[in-house]
């Protein structure tokens, strides 16, 4: 009788462990599906983001180091998530902007306001 209430115990275990896998797939398929609906839109801003690089290289001299003829023509462009939940993504860019500043000089330009509080809370200047 033993042996009987131990494999029923195992199947019963089994069974809960079928349900928890069955609700996480049903999860990652609801997910699946949020992410394919917010793929154009994604898609749109990437389009958004390679032109505005595009404005600014064009906009940019061939040299990579400032010019002592064009002082303040340099900048140095951030772009931040603008959702939670990114870690330390935000501090690292914001971190390297800073240090490419204190190296070479230039304007702080800052996409997304959760990059522009941590850059202000660093005390930097945000160009606008």
């Amino acid at each position: 009788m033993e042996r009987l209430d131990e494999v029923r115990a195992r199947i019963a275990g089994v069974e809960g462990l079928r349900d928890v896998v069955g609700a996480l797939r049903s999860l990652a398929a609801v997910r699946m599906q949020q992410a394919a609906e917010r793929l154009p839109g994604l898609r749109r801003y990437e389009e958004t983001i390679a032109g505005a690089i595009g404005w600014a290289l064009a906009l940019s001299t061939v040299e990579r180091e400032p010019s002592p003829r064009a002082p303040g023509r340099r900048a140095v462009f951030v772009f931040c998530a603008e959702h939670g939940f990114v870690g330390p993504f935000n501090d690292r860019l914001v971190e390297a902007a800073a240090a490419e500043l204190a190296r070479a000089g230039g304007r702080l330009i800052v996409v997304g306001a959760r990059g522009a509080l941590r850059a202000s809370q660093r005390g930097l200047v945000i160009d606008r």
